[in-house]
């Protein structure tokens, strides 16, 4: 171990190695001073004085810089070590790992509980197509539930106390933007009823099935591969059509092949509006329209109306308009 060097007060300049300027002097100074203004040798029992030791400016300088230089590349590759080592486990410095998501938070975030509700429509409203059920019958329950929502949401949105509460218990299948807004059961149940009680028996079914199923589908393949097709409008990519469409041929078959034939006994004249032996069209020309009709209404986007709304009475007009242009 060397022996520490005592600052000499009667050199101002420093002196070898072609480095010889008061400002070099100056800085040796400093880093000397800083290190040692609380050192006695006195009281150092180690202390051994050695005249004969000399040391160059220049190289306490170089000596001290080099040692600073090495400490500090020390402490950066250190800390980009680190730095990687988090990168590579996913974690962004200065950011606390993010908890595992919850079952629940994957249903939310997926909208499972919303697209259930959704989907359990279709099968609904077959079922009271094989009991038999006459529009009458079904046009008053329908009127009861639609004011119920509507009565609700314009609580609901008229008071916060109410608003929480009812947020708390029905968020699942609410969106961020029907929070404070009404929700889309609402406009379900409106567009629901509007085609109940305008359209034809099958063409109401039809709309039904569309908007429950469809819809379900055109959603669900759009969140996953909308991104790798482009979009034909706002919100709406060509893999959310292709969805809706081929449902919509499949729902086609699957009413007028099996439900209108096997279930035909609780028809009453005229309530089927479409038949092969009425119309132009085959059956399936007719499924083929019926994807064209339940693609083109979901993706329209009238006014900024909800889809609920825009897509069984959207669909509703032109299956109708398509059946009555081709009757015979």
């Amino acid at each position: 171990m060397s022996a520490p060097v005592t600052p000499q007060p009667q050199k101002t300049t420093a002196v070898g190695s072609g480095i010889g300027s008061p400002q070099l002097a100056s800085i040796r100074k400093r880093l000397i001073n800083a290190s040692f203004d609380s050192y006695n040798e006195e009281d150092d029992p180690t202390f051994i004085a050695d005249e004969n030791t000399e040391v160059s400016d220049s190289e306490d300088l170089v000596s001290v810089i080099s040692t600073d230089i090495l400490l500090s590349d020390a402490t950066d590759e250190s800390v980009a070590t680190k730095r990687g080592d988090l990168t590579e486990k996913g974690v962004s410095v200065g950011q606390s790992e993010p908890e595992p998501e919850t079952w629940k938070q994957w249903m939310i975030r997926h909208e499972i509980p919303r697209k259930a509700l959704h989907s359990s429509i279709g099968p609904f409203a077959l079922y009271l197509y094989v009991l038999g059920c006459t529009m009458n019958q079904i046009l008053y329950p329908l009127l009861a539930l639609t004011l119920v929502l509507f009565l609700n949401d314009f609580i609901r949105l008229r008071y916060p106390g109410y608003n929480a509460v009812a947020t708390r218990l029905f968020g699942v299948i609410l969106r961020q933007s029907e929070i404070h807004g009404y929700n889309g059961t609402l406009f379900y149940a409106l567009g629901v009823l509007m085609v109940f009680t305008s359209a034809p028996k099958d063409i109401a079914v039809m709309s039904v099935l569309l908007l429950s199923w469809a819809d379900t589908a055109a959603l669900t393949v759009g969140r996953l591969w909308g991104k790798y097709t482009p979009q034909v409008m706002p919100g709406k990519s060509l893999a959310g059509c292709i969805a809706s469409f081929l449902t919509g041929v499949v729902l086609c078959y699957l009413f007028y092949g099996y439900f209108c034939n096997v279930y035909s006994y609780v028809n009453k004249p005229g309530d089927i509006f479409w038949t092969p032996d009425s119309s132009l069209m085959n059956l399936h020309v007719y499924a083929v329209a019926t994807g064209v009709a339940a693609s083109v209404s979901e993706a329209a986007d009238i006014g900024g109306i909800d889809d609920n709304l825009i897509i069984p009475v959207l669909s509703a007009i032109l299956l109708y308009g398509l059946v009555y242009a081709t009757k015979v």
